[in-house]
């Protein structure tokens, strides 16, 4: 008793199937004699471009509209409802062609050109800013620092220093110090997570568990830094102090050459987009022995490096930093960065 029943649902699955198939074989077919129709025939093509430009173009006209302000939901509704009611009308092609050309393109290009008039002024307004706050030249610590840039170190001009992290954090810090004193803007991304704010020696201080991982994608780097850039007194000077906790190993990059350089393509993006100087601190304390830089450090970062090193004391007890071919006590470099003015 139960078996004809089921034969019959079986029957009916088979039909489905059965009906399935013919339809996907019919839409396949349709699609195919359409794209042939459309090589052939301009006026068909033309048809189709203009289908899914006024689709494209309702959309944006629509979000347009409901970002007005005061606009209610009831208003983008009733549109809504009218440019469907308008929708079902019968038109004619070549009248759809002709008020696209006379009334629409015109105020679409109009609409353009407002919006570019906008940004060209903004622009205009934010390099004016930059120029009123910037100073031409930064001030670096000493002359091997400075032999690096033919023009002196300037607001498009990136430094990496490269040493010993017990070496490297006092000279970038020092840094940022000679910049804030002159009253530049400098952000510092320190490598120390208990750094807490200190306006003396820069006018932002982050610590690493906030800008670690920045640079896996632009946007986060952008969301990072733009609010510094956009303050009416715009970034300066950014320093990294470690410039690996940029971006740890990850699917994106698996190697210690591939994630600094990808940091420091993302950070030479910025500054193309927003302006301000870069120096920038890598790390030497893990490296293999017995290895050129040249063979551990993608050609980017050592394009504009200088290295430092830690001195010992040889015949006082004070510690130095040999920064290129200068010679820097350790208690020079703390006076100045500790100097309350």
């Amino acid at each position: 008793m139960t078996e004809e029943p089921n034969l019959d649902m079986e029957k009916a699955r088979l039909a489905q199937v059965e009906i399935d198939a013919k339809l996907k074989q019919l839409f396949e077919q349709a699609g195919e004699t359409l794209r042939k129709r459309m090589a052939e025939d301009t006026e068909l093509r033309r048809l189709a471009y203009m289908i899914l430009f006024s689709s494209r173009l309702y959309s944006w006209a629509l979000s347009e509209i409901s970002a007005l302000k005061d606009m209610s939901n009831e208003m983008v509704k009733v549109l809504l409802k009218a440019q469907q009611e308008k929708a079902l009308e019968v038109f004619e092609f070549a009248e759809m062609i002709a008020d696209l050309q006379k009334n629409q393109m015109p105020w679409l290009e109009s609409h353009r050109r407002e919006a570019m008039a906008r940004n060209k002024a903004r622009e205009r307004r934010i390099s004016l800013m930059m120029a009123a706050n910037r100073k031409k030249n930064i001030e670096l610590p000493c002359h091997s620092m400075e032999a690096l840039f033919e023009c002196n170190f300037t607001h498009s001009d990136i430094l990496v220093v490269v040493g010993e992290r017990r070496a490297i954090t006092p000279v970038l810090q020092l840094c940022a110090r000679r910049h804030t004193r002159v009253g530049g803007h400098t952000v510092l991304l320190s490598a120390n997570e208990l750094a807490e704010p200190n306006a003396h020696r820069a006018k932002h201080v982050l610590p690493p568990q906030i800008w670690r991982n920045s640079a896996s994608i632009y946007g986060d780097l952008r969301n990072l830094l733009s609010p510094f850039s956009k303050e009416t007194h715009p970034m300066g000077l950014l320093v990294v102090e470690d410039l690996d906790n940029m971006l740890m190993l990850t699917p994106v990059a698996r190697t210690r050459p591939a994630y600094l350089r990808r940091s420091f393509s993302l950070l030479q993006q910025y500054q193309m987009e927003y302006g301000g100087a870069m120096i920038l601190g890598v790390c030497t304390d893990n490296d293999p022995p017995g290895l050129d830089k040249i063979q551990i450090y993608p050609a980017e970062i050592l394009s504009k490096h200088v290295q430092v090193s830690w001195q010992e004391p040889k015949v006082s007890n004070i510690p130095s930093v040999l920064v290129g071919n200068d010679l820097i006590l350790m208690s020079d470099i703390d006076k100045e960065i500790e100097e309350h003015e």
